[in-house]
């Protein structure tokens, strides 16, 4: 990263979480609206409402969108104590789907959870740790 891109995150950084709000209006722990993405002297702004899911791969993390996949600079477990559960679930220890983006939950023939995505073509495993996360769905 270049100093000037640095300073601009530091300066930015209360402006990339959004505080959310009890039912009585008094602000709970704030949730992230989008991801800065950092290539070369540029900073991209991806709203959270654009990720399909994110994916632990190899130490890195992916942010997948409907066109494309890209490396962010947060863990799987960062991510899950700052996205909004009732927009996140986490299928398995390495990733995190957005609910906005499932098309349908399958049960294969060994009675494992799939998930499938509206705007991807693969499906995703659900381990049997978080599988009670979708009995209302």
């Amino acid at each position: 990263m270049t100093p000037g891109v640095d300073a601009w995150l530091l300066r930015h950084e209360a402006n990339l979480i959004a505080p959310i709000t009890k039912g009585n209006g008094v602000p709970s722990r704030p949730f992230l609206r989008w991801i800065s993405v950092v290539q070369d002297d540029t900073v991209r702004l991806v709203t959270l409402d654009q990720i399909c899911y994110f994916q632990a791969n190899d130490g890195d993390t992916v942010a997948v969108t409907a066109a494309k996949e890209i490396s962010i600079d947060r863990s799987i477990k960062a991510l899950v104590g700052e996205l909004d559960p009732g927009t996140f679930l986490q299928i398995r220890r390495g990733a995190v789907v957005n609910v906005n983006a499932i098309k349908a939950v399958h049960r294969d023939l060994r009675g494992r959870l799939k998930v499938e995505l509206k705007h991807r073509d693969e499906t995703l495993e659900v381990s049997s740790s978080f599988a009670h996360l979708f009995r209302n769905f």
